[in-house]
């Protein structure tokens, strides 16, 4: 009898671990997919005893500014064990052309899009407002291992305790790898303070993640092209789906509004008719919260390429493309882009409208708006254990 309930406890223990290598598998490869499509899906992660909004971020390779925007109305002071967290784990594609790495400013995110596997994503620290990271194109100019860090005049005079030189150890801010860029004295690099991650509080460096900072460290070879942009905004195809993703907010000149307006300016410029629900577009504008979400679909039932796109203003300037002057030939009155009538079957009322329709409620004029985000397919159990837990399908987010 003891022997066969040792037996038991033996095989629940394999299966327990079995469960935990598989979250811990999961949550490192979900943000890499081939170029041209969406990285990742949302999960939900439901918060272990001891856990906190921090701890829950590096866990899952998530910046902590991206994951407050999801969880708005979750009580960082008070995080209860059992708490149902949304984990901001899908991203489109930035729309600058997909080679080396590429940094989008006011989302905190880097992508690699040279790996062996496919497009990488990693959450990133920026600039501050006064500080901000510069942006443009430039490349890795050298890679350091144990990297010493020469303290700026310009820093050590906001921090005169600071001292001249910092060796290379746990109380170094460049952490253990350190590359380079072209632009003088702008570095991707690691940390030793990993809760900065997702924030605007470098002086101008792009800060990672340890495990990510050697990750991405090993695998980029010097020379590699940088990419940084400021793209609020992005829009892209998921098979026949047309979604918008809108970053955070951010501060400094990494801050710009985002309008309807301009959502419909890019949308116009895509060669691919498509409808599309200006409410969920108008909601998603106002949200900020860093999650694609289906805004419309193809109206010929084609499924587009990444070259149709609609790419944003600041990135890719309005061009009298051949597709594009001979719709607007064959219509010239109308948008490219057509209201979308099938809302109802497709997405849910938004409680979260609330936030900004309150004077719209007080004058009786409120009308619950919708819309969809991609479903997640697992929802994470959190434990005493690093990964541990159990998955469950079939879960709607909102």
């Amino acid at each position: 009898m003891t022997t066969r309930f040792a037996t038991l406890k033996l095989r629940l223990a394999l299966i327990y671990a079995a469960m935990i290598l598989m979250a811990a598998l999961f949550a490192r490869v979900c943000c890499a997919a081939e170029a041209g499509g969406t990285l990742g899906e949302h999960m939900y992660y439901r918060v272990g005893r001891g856990e906190d909004l921090y701890s829950v971020a590096q866990k899952f390779d998530i910046g902590i500014g991206e994951l407050r925007s999801a969880n708005p109305r979750v009580n960082e002071a008070h995080l209860k064990a059992g708490t149902t967290l949304v984990l901001p784990t899908a991203h489109l594609m930035p729309n600058v052309t997909h080679q080396g790495i590429v940094i989008n400013l006011p989302e905190r995110r880097l992508y690699y899009f040279d790996a062996p596997g496919g497009a990488l994503s990693f959450p990133v620290t920026v600039g501050k407002e006064g500080w901000e990271t510069p942006t443009g194109t430039t490349y890795i100019a050298n890679k350091r291992v144990d990297p010493t860090w020469t303290v700026p005049d310009k820093i050590r005079a906001e921090d005169p305790s600071l001292p001249a030189v910092v060796p290379p150890g746990p109380d170094n801010p460049l952490g253990k790898y350190a590359m380079d860029l072209g632009f003088p004295g702008i570095r991707i690099h690691g940390t030793n303070a990993p809760t900065s991650i997702g924030r605007q509080s470098s002086h101008g460096c792009i800060r990672m993640y340890p495990a990510d900072i050697e990750k991405l460290f090993n695998l980029v070879p010097l020379k590699t092209k940088v990419t940084i942009i400021n793209q609020p905004y992005k829009i892209g195809w998921q098979g026949n789906n047309l979604m918008l993703e809108v970053a955070p907010p951010a501060a400094g000149s990494v801050a710009r509004n985002v309008s309807t307006e301009e959502v419909k300016a890019a949308l116009n410029r895509s060669p691919v008719r498509a409808y599309v629900n200006w409410d969920v577009i108008d909601m998603t504008v106002k949200r900020r919260d860093g999650m694609p979400v289906t805004i419309g679909r193809s109206a010929g039932g084609e499924t587009p390429t990444l070259a149709q796109t609609p790419q944003p203003e600041e990135t890719y300037p309005p061009a009298a493309t051949p597709a594009y002057a001979s719709a607007q030939s064959a219509s010239p009155a109308a948008d490219y882009y057509q209201p979308y009538a099938e809302t109802t079957a497709d997405t849910g009322n938004d409680r979260a409208t609330d936030r900004w329709s309150q004077a719209a409620r007080r004058a009786g004029t409120y009308t619950p708006r919708s819309r969809t985000v991609a479903p997640p397919t697992y929802v994470i159990q959190g434990s005493d254990s690093d990964y541990g837990g159990y998955y469950t399908s079939g879960v709607t987010m909102y």
